[in-house]
């Protein structure tokens, strides 16, 4: 199941989800969230170390994320995963820190 994802929950819970960013890597050296996994949409997704934590998909805006938990979801049946919605943008917007 893919579950639709707040930046405000991500925030407040931030220690309970493992954060992937599938923007490209120019996109993600500009400014991204710490401790996020930067993992393009463009390439194959990389064995997923989660450590129990519950896996979020990031992009921009939300529909690159989408289509990447899709993939994940595909894979991995069992798992719920979410996708953040307004992605990086919605973040920003919040104030919340990123990495430059």
């Amino acid at each position: 199941m893919i579950e639709s994802l707040f930046v405000n929950t991500l925030n407040e819970n931030f220690d309970s989800f493992f954060v992937i960013d599938v923007r490209e890597e120019e996109e993600y050296n500009i400014a991204h969230i710490k401790d996020a996994m930067l993992a393009p949409l463009s390439e194959p997704l990389p064995a997923v170390q989660n450590n129990g934590k519950a896996v979020v998909f990031m992009c921009r805006s939300g529909k690159r994320s989408l289509i990447a938990a899709e993939h994940y979801q595909v894979n991995n049946q069992s798992e719920t995963v979410y996708n953040l919605v307004g992605g990086i943008l919605a973040w920003q917007q919040h104030g919340y820190p990123v990495i430059s």
